[in-house]
């Protein structure tokens, strides 16, 4: 029996802080030095594949269409919240609250006593033991941060959207572009 389904969206060729262009300076631990806020924007970032409706910056960031939203909003997924991107009409930085699922991750490494945040939490597993049934209607987020920070891009760590099959029937339906689910 299938119990949810972790939810990913393609590539968009982006990155939302890149140094040529930022206002704003990412928020960075004194200790590690690593990006530690997924939920932050930066107003100058442009996306350059709009032909998802839900998709990936290569720092991590989950941007999603105005017909994904419109979708969540007429279904009332009310735990997620969609920052507007000055300059990227009809997109929005999407963030899932509450409604945590448990997950282990195989690899963590790297714990930063000042920011209490890992450099690498990788290789996720969900916890099907704590879960009773199949999720309800609706979206839902990893109790855990994943990625990786090191190398080409500052990521922050970033939870797993998650989301219930009722919720990817309806999707599959919508026929929105890019979503690839990955069933537990």
């Amino acid at each position: 029996m299938v119990l949810g389904y972790a939810l990913f969206g393609q590539d968009n060729d982006s990155e939302m802080f890149n140094e040529l262009d930022v206002l704003v300076k990412p928020s960075k631990c004194d200790g590690c030095g690593y990006r530690t806020e997924y939920q932050q924007i930066n107003n100058l970032f442009k996306i350059k594949r709009k032909s998802f409706d839900l998709s990936y910056t290569y720092d991590g960031i989950a941007i999603a269409s105005l017909r994904f939203k419109e979708f969540c909003n007429r279904n009332n997924y009310n735990n997620i919240l969609f920052k507007e991107l000055e300059g990227n009409l009809g997109f929005y930085q999407i963030i899932v609250h509450d409604k945590l699922i448990p997950f282990t991750a195989n690899l963590v490494e790297e714990f930063c006593d000042k920011c209490s945040q890992y450099r690498t939490v990788v290789d996720y597993k969900v916890d099907t033991e704590r879960i009773i049934g199949p999720l309800q209607d609706g979206f839902y987020r990893s109790d855990l941060l994943f990625g990786g920070r090191m190398g080409k891009h500052d990521s922050p760590l970033h939870p797993i959207i998650v989301v219930a099959p009722l919720t990817k029937e309806k999707m599959r339906k919508e026929k929105l572009k890019g979503l690839t689910f990955e069933s537990f």
